[in-house]
């Protein structure tokens, strides 16, 4: 509803990042994983980023669409297929650092090396994955700012106030060692 206010970390700035990032590490073949493109995300920006990007520098941009909610096994699959129908892949930007894991996962058993065959680059860089992962170079929402405000917001909604449509907040690369 465009009475609902959103707020989201800027995702076009993050895809923008991160896909510089791979092309500033020498990546020639870059792709992307991301939402679906007919299912209405904020995600659509980090892919709407790549794409541009690619063209500019006149690289094919290929995206390869991951359901959120797809089990482990099926995103495993579509991963397997993304290595057999690219064997030039050189960097992969994935549209969460879940599926970074995954990606990451899938290379290894095939033998790639990390960053030496294969770069990559994450997307929301949460604690957690912080924790678990913390070679994986990621695009880092910020989570706790994004509560905040949105808890400000309904807290200014509630009596009946006015509030901003969207709010958009910035992100930052951290990086690892995959990118």
């Amino acid at each position: 509803s465009k009475d609902i206010p959103v707020v989201a970390a800027d995702n076009y700035a993050g895809g923008t990042l991160a896909t510089e990032r791979l092309l500033a590490a020498g990546c020639q073949h870059i792709i992307h994983t991301n939402y679906p493109h007919d299912l209405p995300s904020p995600n659509l920006e980090r892919r709407r980023a790549y794409e541009e990007l690619m063209r500019k520098y006149h690289r094919p941009a290929v995206t390869y669409e991951v359901n959120f909610d797809s089990s482990v096994e099926e995103k495993l699959v579509i991963f397997n297929q993304l290595f057999d129908k690219h064997p030039e892949v050189d960097g992969i930007f994935a549209d969460n650092d879940t599926n970074a894991s995954l990606i990451m996962r899938v290379a290894r058993e095939r033998g790639r090396q990390i960053p030496r065959d294969l770069r990559v680059v994450g997307f929301d860089g949460a604690n957690m994955t912080r924790t678990l992962l913390p070679e994986l170079t990621t695009i880092q929402q910020p989570i706790d700012q994004m509560a905040s405000t949105a808890v400000e917001l309904l807290q200014k909604r509630i009596p009946g106030k006015k509030t901003v449509g969207t709010v958009q907040l910035p992100v930052k690369l951290i990086a690892g060692t995959t990118a």
